[in-house]
């Protein structure tokens, strides 16, 4: 996952500044697209393929993410509807993966606390998150939040390779 992560991070990143270029490395247009802008479908076999890949991720590590956000970047949506469309994306997947870990017995009383100790950061972080993106250009935004997928990424692999976080 750390790679994929740090992969998809360094191709947005690179990809700044192509909205006048024709090719295929600058094919897909950035976050920053209007809400006029001309959607892109893709073929259903495409579809399908980020659905199965989406699938595979979240099975195997719990990180159905990365697949999702490209098929968004793919399609042309705004930051707006990147947001709205992954919110009712994630949703059901972790719906589904809580109730798979509940039946395998993976509930502990350490972990549910846990849990339970990390929801006000996650509220007040996601606050801070709508706060700062309706108050900064959506291109810089986007920018930071590529800037930590990159950061995130690179974490996963050293703790994969290093065996600590």
């Amino acid at each position: 996952v750390g790679v994929l992560l740090v992969a998809y991070g360094t191709w947005k990143l690179m990809r700044t500044g192509c909205d006048n270029i024709d090719s295929d490395f600058c094919a897909v247009p950035d976050d920053s697209v209007s809400d006029g802008a001309e959607k892109q479908n893709l073929p259903l076999a495409k579809t399908v393929l980020f659905g199965l890949s989406a699938g595979i991720l979240g099975g195997a590590v719990a990180e159905p993410g990365p697949p999702a956000v490209v098929f968004g970047t793919l399609r042309k949506w705004t930051p707006s509807e990147q947001r709205t469309m992954l919110s009712r994306f994630f949703l059901p997947v972790q719906v589904l993966a809580m109730s798979n870990f509940a039946a395998a017995g993976l509930f502990t009383s350490d972990l549910l606390a846990q849990s339970v100790a990390a929801i006000p950061g996650v509220v007040m972080a996601s606050l801070a998150g709508t706060w700062i993106n309706r108050r900064i250009d959506p291109g810089r935004f986007a920018g930071a939040v590529t800037t930590i997928v990159i950061a995130l990424g690179a974490i996963s692999i050293s703790a994969a390779v290093g065996g600590e976080l």
